[in-house]
């Protein structure tokens, strides 16, 4: 693991914000509250990352565990993703 950290609705809402700024009808049809707290992970380069999302969703309390990592090689025309998984509760 490289780096672990928590990220509250409020800077959930920050990011998802400055990630979509272009996009002003998302932003208004999507309230605060709708953004997840959550763990955020970077993992090493060559760990199995979907051995660690698959870990992760088996902790108490996470209600889902998303391995990004098949996402980057997926990634929408409208953006990338920057961490390796994250896990909301």
């Amino acid at each position: 693991m490289e780096s672990i950290r928590f990220e509250d609705q409020q800077q959930a809402r920050e990011n998802f914000r400055r990630k979509y700024e272009d996009d002003p009808e998302l932003l208004k049809a999507t309230p605060p509250m709708d953004m997840p707290k959550s763990f955020r992970a970077r993992i090493r380069a060559g760990a199995d990352s979907s051995a660690v999302a698959q870990a992760a969703s088996e902790l108490p309390g996470v209600s889902i565990s998303v391995d990004q990592a098949c996402l980057i090689d997926n990634s929408p025309p409208w953006g990338s993703f920057t961490d390796r998984f994250r896990m909301k509760f």
